[in-house]
């Protein structure tokens, strides 16, 4: 019984410590084109007339193979730290390749994985002020863009309590067990 009960608990914490980082099907992804780095969800300064060049890639299930992905893009003025929203959706060029869409390779099994080859440029003009924040969504993936040159980056709780937890967790249920409870 303790050990059934022991593999519940240990289950069910890995489930909540992995929370939405499990995978779902044909989720995309931004990549730096230079760098290979994600960009999805994240914040990012961009000097003025220094476009950044992404590149949209997708992972997939045998279900979603051999289906054609279209994509668009928004700018969205955003609040800053400040709580205003500054400018406007026209600081923010976003050239998307034409036309944008790609067809997901076929695949017989388990998820495949496709990345554009073409180059989504972003770009952020000299009329933007200084202190604006901006959401750009491309396919139904997004990123902040910011002109001030300083991020400070804070974790969510979630991110630091839920392996906290975990760890204390599993330390009970261990002390108990050498213990002979």
């Amino acid at each position: 019984m303790k050990k059934i009960l022991l593999l519940i608990v240990s289950g069910l914490l890995i489930a909540c410590m992995a929370g939405s980082a499990m995978a779902s099907p044909a989720s995309s992804t931004l990549i730096n084109a230079d760098t290979q780095e994600v960009v999805s969800n994240e914040d990012l300064y961009l000097a003025v007339d220094n476009p950044l060049r992404l590149q949209l890639s997708v992972v997939y299930t045998v279900a979603e193979s051999d289906i054609t992905y279209d994509y668009g893009a928004a700018v969205t003025p955003w609040p800053n730290s400040d709580g205003n929203v500054l400018g406007s959706a026209s600081d923010v060029s976003v050239i998307l390749p034409s036309p944008a869409t790609f067809t997901l390779p076929k695949i017989t099994e388990g998820t495949g994985t496709f990345t554009d080859p073409n180059i989504i440029f972003v770009t952020r003009t000299s009329s933007a002020p200084s202190d604006a924040v901006y959401k750009v969504t491309i396919g139904d993936e997004g990123f902040f863009l910011t002109s001030a040159s300083t991020n400070l980056y804070v974790p969510e709780f979630p991110t630091v309590a839920a392996p906290i937890a975990g760890i204390i967790g599993l330390l009970f249920i261990f002390g108990r067990k050498k213990e002979g409870l």
